[in-house]
């Protein structure tokens, strides 16, 4: 039927990028991906959004979290509570957004559209001009610090009715 499609997609989508930041042969990035994925679906159960959103932010986040030395799990959790600061701020278009912010600020730095980011920011007292100054690496040691301003939110939104309906939705496509 293809419920589980968009899971295949993403393992494979994940490998190519593994694969060529990493120069890895294709069987090992997905063996990687497919840990990745183990993890992304954990971050779904316990957060909002479905598994797509999860996986669709990893994917966005990667190389520009990669070029600034994170490994893969520390972008996968930057991705987690990024997405949970998105929702928290602007429901699902911030768990769309979110991602993006992430992307234009690790490359080209903050900016007045990056609005969720500089919200994170704002929560650790660090303004754009200072943000901007910094390294690429120091760049998302601050957002990892102040995206995890919103990691209690996170957790209470894992109980909300939205969490648990779309996490049921994720499960009944892993059945299929």
């Amino acid at each position: 039927i293809g419920l589980n499609k968009e899971i295949q997609n993403a393992e494979f989508g994940i490998a190519s990028l593994f694969s060529s930041l990493g120069k890895t042969d294709m069987t090992t990035a997905l063996s990687a991906a497919r840990d990745q994925i183990k993890g992304l679906r954990a971050d779904a159960a316990a957060g909002v959004g479905e598994m797509k959103d999860y996986t669709q932010g990893f994917q966005l986040i990667l190389g520009p979290s990669a070029s600034a030395g994170a490994t893969r799990d520390r972008i996968r959790a930057l991705n987690r509570l990024a997405l949970a600061g998105g929702f928290a701020l602007r429901g699902q278009e911030g768990m769309r957004l979110a991602p993006m912010d992430i992307v234009q600020m690790l490359g080209e730095g903050s900016s007045t559209e990056t609005q969720i980011g500089n919200q994170a920011l704002q929560n650790i007292g660090v303004g754009k001009k200072k943000f901007n100054a910094m390294s690429q690496s120091d760049r998302f040691e601050a957002l990892m610090k102040g995206f995890g301003t919103f990691k209690a939110a996170a957790d209470a939104m894992g109980q909300t009715w939205d969490a648990r309906s779309s996490t049921f939705v994720d499960n009944v496509k892993n059945m299929v």
